[in-house]
């Protein structure tokens, strides 16, 4: 009797677990490489070590368009980075000044400081844990 009330009541939590879509704002420059967001529930290594995301997706790119989705998201604090990985080699490309190379972009479009990335703290948001669809700015810093 007790392992069904607790299946009943993992699936239950289950049940109430939502989706979070996120898509670029605008179209992305090209076609090429891979699309990568990561979701994040803490700020260590905000936007771009993403090995410390707490989920991470990434889509094909077609006709300068992509969308990831995260299945599964209990209601929450989170925040977004998005990556047009151009070269798909599973990071954003810097120059010799830092200046990232590739289109990237934050949830609540949080710009770049003057020689830093977004931070966690401005990009944070709420899920109610139900549905959100975001269209997020991609910016292109270098050509």
């Amino acid at each position: 009797m007790r392992l069904i009330a607790l299946t009943a009541l993992a699936l239950a939590g289950t049940a109430h677990a939502g989706k979070i879509t996120v898509e670029a704002a605008q179209p992305l420059q090209g076609s090429d490489g891979m699309f990568r967001c990561a979701l994040w529930t803490q700020g260590d290594g905000y936007p771009g070590e993403t090995d410390n995301a707490f989920k991470t997706v990434a889509a094909k790119i077609v006709d300068n368009g992509a969308v990831c989705t995260f299945d599964g998201i209990d209601k929450g604090r989170y925040a977004i980075s998005i990556l047009h990985d151009a070269n798909n080699n599973g990071k954003i490309d810097l120059n010799m000044l830092g200046i990232p190379k590739e289109g990237f972009g934050a949830s609540n479009d949080v710009p770049p400081g003057p020689m830093s990335p977004p931070n966690f703290e401005d990009a944070a948001f709420e899920f109610d844990g139900t549905e959100l669809n975001m269209a997020l700015l991609m910016r292109y810093l270098l050509g």
